[in-house]
């Protein structure tokens, strides 16, 4: 009788041993689709964003374009701008998701490297908070690009406008 115990006591402190690695996996596993999920939503929105303003870009050009009779060349200004500010928004866009890249990467190492799960958690943690400020920031600043961007991109239609206003 005393040989069937030794080996299931065995086989239960080998389970015991391997279930904090397993759970350190499982973790890990669940940590990087998180991350993945929020960087994907946060560049799918920033996206969503620069499109609206360019649709509002070309809303605005195609009105301008209807109610000017000369405003060919206006328009072809404001499309240049405009094309300069989706060029901007882009560049930035591409900054950011860079940056958030770099980041997740660098916790993906430190959770690997933690002596604990508790330490690995605490990680995940702060990085999920930390990308969640960042993102709103983000968010932030591409909507100030993109409005000055229209701005801009409407300047020479608001002076081709104030210029038929004054001859008429």
């Amino acid at each position: 009788m005393a040989k069937t115990v030794k080996p299931t006591v065995k086989k239960v402190v080998t389970k015991a041993k391997a279930a904090p690695k397993a759970a350190e996996k499982a973790i890990d596993v669940s940590f990087v689709a998180k991350a993945r999920e929020a960087i994907e939503d946060r560049v799918e929105t920033i996206t969503e964003r620069a499109k609206d303003a360019w649709e509002q870009v070309q809303d605005r050009v195609k009105a301008a374009r209807e109610n000017a009779g000369d405003a060919f060349g206006v328009v072809r200004s404001s499309l240049e701008v405009a094309g300069a500010g989706v060029r901007d928004v882009n560049l930035k866009v591409i900054e950011f998701v860079q940056a958030d890249a770099n980041t997740y990467f660098d916790t993906i190492k430190k959770v690997a490297t933690a002596k604990s799960v508790k330490e690995a958690f605490e990680i995940q943690t702060a990085y999920v908070r930390s990308q969640f400020q960042t993102s709103v920031k983000n968010a932030r600043t591409v909507g100030e690009i993109a409005a000055e961007a229209a701005k801009g991109a409407f300047k020479p239609v608001r002076e081709s406008i104030s210029s038929l206003r004054k001859a008429a």
